[in-house]
């Protein structure tokens, strides 16, 4: 659940949000995640951030005790008011559909080259 709240000038001020994953509070705690592809939407994630003059507080809450966020993960959108429903186009990210498309083509020669210092290691 992300919670989003106005400053009265109309600035985002505070995101606030819950998660069954710990690997996405530290990603988010620090806006940085070196592995490809999670790189991209962190990368999108920080500029909209920034571009709001946002900060976001991402707790951890076990899967069990999230329900809410479990049934719309699966699909399930029963009981939510289709009017709040937010709508956006992964086309419309411009920096994430960068980095996805660069990162695409430099994937593999990075494999390659991790690939070649295991072998060098094991000599």
């Amino acid at each position: 659940m992300v919670t989003l709240f106005i400053g009265r000038d109309g600035s985002a001020v505070t995101l606030s949000g819950v998660t069954d994953n710990k690997g996405n509070g530290h990603i988010v705690r620090k806006l940085f995640s070196a592995k490809y592809p999670m790189c991209a939407p962190v990368m999108q994630l920080t500029a909209d951030l920034s571009e709001r003059g946002a900060e976001l507080d991402l707790a951890w809450k076990p899967r069990e005790e999230n329900e809410v966020a479990d049934k719309l993960c699966n699909g399930i959108v029963e009981g939510f008011h289709p009017k709040l429903r937010k709508r956006f186009y992964v086309k419309e990210l411009k920096m994430l559909n960068k980095i996805l498309t660069e990162g695409r083509s430099l994937h593999p020669e990075v494999k390659a080259g991790k690939a070649r210092r295991k072998l060098l290691a094991k000599e």
